[in-house]
């Protein structure tokens, strides 16, 4: 899942693109051809957006009065998605992460759309600033904050 806790207002988002492969909700994606979103091919922060979409019941779930955003937070390859570039300043948080993120670590987008920490030597302006935050009282992520740009040290 993926919520914005501070951002820039009138910022665009970007809805012109398709996932290029199943995903969820706040994983992190970089731009590709042919108006495609997908994972990058090697873990990076530069050129990342986080991916979200409308939620939207379908089907049976129109009757359900009140759903989860949990239940919807799916992707399927090929539907439109609404791509949200981080800009300095802003703070996200999101639970798709990988284990052994701590607060102070700058993560990455691994190849498999999750944020990871980042290597010693990496460049990164994502830097995690709380891992107690939970969504909902109950759904474990971590916060983001966009800052200058940094090299990792061991």
């Amino acid at each position: 899942m993926f919520r914005v806790l501070e951002d820039i207002n009138a910022k665009n988002a970007d809805a012109m693109y398709s996932a290029g492969s199943a995903m969820t909700i706040g994983m992190g994606v970089v731009k590709g051809a042919n108006f495609e979103a997908d994972f990058p091919s090697e873990a990076t922060a530069t050129d990342v957006f986080f991916v979200t979409k409308e939620i939207i019941p379908t089907g049976l779930d129109t009757l359900k009065g009140e759903i989860s955003d949990y239940e919807l937070e799916s992707i399927k390859d090929g539907e439109k998605v609404v791509l949200v570039k981080p800009v300095i300043g802003e703070i996200y948080w999101t639970d798709q992460i990988d284990s052994g993120i701590a607060v102070g670590n700058y993560v990455v987008v691994g190849t498999d759309g999750k944020f990871e920490k980042a290597a010693s030597s990496a460049k990164s302006n994502l830097k995690v600033v709380s891992t107690s935050v939970q969504d909902a009282g109950t759904h474990a992520g971590i916060a983001i904050e966009v800052v200058d740009w940094a090299t990792v040290s061991a």
